[in-house]
C-alpha cells in the first residue's frame, strides 16, 4: 500500500486543464472550460515565439506599435508561471478532496515522466551539436540546466539553452509547494501565509535588486509571486476561502482582464514600477482570466481560446518551448533555414517530440503508477 500523507478537511474542487491529457484531468465531455486553458498556454507560447524569432534570418521587421507591447517573451513566461501555480495546486487539492490524502510519491513520479524525457532528448541533441562544433554552450550552463538550476547560471549563460531558466523555476516550485500543501495538514492557514509572503516578498526583492543592481531576474524568489498567484487562484477556486474575491475575479469579462494585462505591460512604464506594481497586477489579471474562462463557458474569449488550433498549440507548447530557441539561434546556424521555414521547423520538431516522446512516456507513466 502506498504511503500517503493525510489532509484533514476535504476541499471541493472543480474543473481545470493544463495541456492535452497531461494529468488525466480532461473531463469525459471535454467541455469548453477545460480546453480554454490550453488556449491560454498557446497564447503564452506564441508570445515567446514572437519575441525569440524577431532577430532570426530573413524575419520581417515588426511594426512600430509592436514594441510598445513590451517584451512579450517575458509576458508569455509569466502567463505560464501563473497557469502552473494554478494547475498544480488544483490537482493536489482535488486529490485531497477525492482521496482524503495526497501521494507525494505519485506526484513526483508524474512530474518526472512528464518533464524529464523531452528534456533528455532536447539536451542530448544540444550535446551532439556541441560535440560537432555547431553549438557554443558554456559547460557550466549545460550542467546547471540538466539539474534544473539554470536560473542561477548568471552572466555566463548563453542563448541556446538560456530559456531553460523558466523550466528550472517551475521545477523548484514543484519540489517546494507540494510539500507545503502536504505538511500543513492541520494548519491550513500556513498555506495562506506562504502565499501572501511570496506575493509581498517577491516584488520587494525585485525592486531592491533593480535599485542596487544585485538582483537575479531569473531567480526563483524573484518569480515566485507569479506561481503563488496561480496557487492562490486555485485555493479560492476550491472554496477554501475568499469567496467574495473569487466571485469578483470570475465576474470580470475575459477581454477586460486580457486588455489590462497588455496595459500593465506597456513598454514606456518605468522598470521599477513594473517590478513593484505592474507585474503583480499582471499576475492577478492572468489569474482572473483563468477563473473566468473555466467558470463561464459563454464568455467570447473562452470560446476563442477553446478553438482547435489554439488547443493543439497549447498541447504541444512544452515541446515548442524546448526546441524553439536553438532554431532561433543568435547568431543563426548556417545549416538552419530562415523565415518562414525556421518556424515550420520549430513546429515540426515540437510535433515529433510531442507524439514520439511526451505521449508515450505519459502512457508508460500510468502503467508504472
Amino acid at each position: 500500500m502506498k504511503k500517503r500523507i493525510n489532509i484533514v478537511g476535504a476541499l471541493t474542487c472543480r474543473g481545470e486543464a493544463m495541456t492535452q491529457v497531461d494529468e488525466a484531468i480532461t473531463p469525459p465531455d471535454k467541455t469548453l472550460r477545460y480546453r480554454a486553458l490550453d488556449g491560454m498556454r498557446a497564447v503564452a507560447i506564441l508570445f515567446v515565439l514572437s519575441a525569440h524569432a524577431r532577430s532570426s534570418v530573413d524575419m520581417p521587421a515588426y511594426p512600430q506599435w509592436w514594441w510598445h507591447l513590451g517584451d512579450l517573451g517575458s509576458l508569455g513566461v509569466r502567463i505560464f508561471f501563473v497557469l502552473s501555480g494554478f494547475i498544480i495546486t488544483h490537482l493536489l487539492l482535488r486529490e485531497s478532496s477525492r482521496e482524503g490524502s495526497i501521494s507525494l510519491r505519485a506526484f513526483y513520479i508524474r512530474r518526472i515522466f512528464r518533464i524529464i524525457p523531452p528534456v533528455i532528448v532536447f539536451m542530448s541533441l544540444v550535446g551532439v551539436g556541441m560535440a560537432l562544433g555547431y553549438l557554443q554552450v558554456p559547460i557550466k550552463q549545460f550542467i546547471m540546466a540538466l539539474v534544473f538550476l539554470g536560473n542561477y547560471v548568471g552572466a555566463s549563460s548563453g542563448w541556446t539553452i538560456g530559456h531553460l531558466w523558466s523550466l528550472a523555476v517551475e521545477e523548484q516550485f514543484y519540489l517546494f509547494w507540494p510539500m507545503v500543501l502536504a505538511f500543513t495538514i492541520r494548519h491550513a492557514r500556513y498555506r495562506w501565509l506562504f502565499i501572501f509572503t511570496s506575493l509581498v516578498l517577491s516584488p520587494a526583492i525585485r525592486v531592491w535588486g533593480q535599485v542596487h543592481g544585485t538582483g537575479n531576474p531569473q531567480g526563483f524568489i524573484e518569480n515566485s509571486d507569479a506561481l503563488a498567484m496561480g496557487a492562490l487562484a486555485a485555493m479560492i477556486f476550491s472554496g477554501a476561502g475568499f469567496v467574495r474575491l473569487s466571485r469578483f475575479m470570475e465576474s470580470v469579462p475575459a477581454w477586460v482582464s486580457g486588455l489590462m494585462i497588455l496595459v500593465f505591460h506597456y513598454e514606456p512604464i518605468s522598470e521599477i514600477l513594473k517590478q513593484a506594481l505592474c507585474y503583480p497586477l499582471i499576475h492577478f489579471c492572468v489569474a482572473a482570466l483563468i477563473l473566468r474562462v473555466i467558470r463561464v463557458e459563454r464568455d467570447p474569449v473562452a470560446k476563442l481560446l477553446s478553438m482547435r488550433p489554439l488547443v493543439f498549440i497549447g498541447a504541444i507548447s512544452y515541446s515548442l518551448y524546448l526546441f524553439q530557441q536553438p532554431v532561433f539561434n543568435r547568431p543563426p546556424l548556417e545549416m538552419l533555414p530562415g523565415f518562414p521555414w525556421h518556424i515550420v521547423l520549430v513546429f515540426a520538431l515540437a510535433i515529433a517530440s510531442h507524439y514520439c516522446v511526451e505521449l508515450p512516456f505519459m502512457k508508460w507513466r500510468e502503467r508504472f503508477l
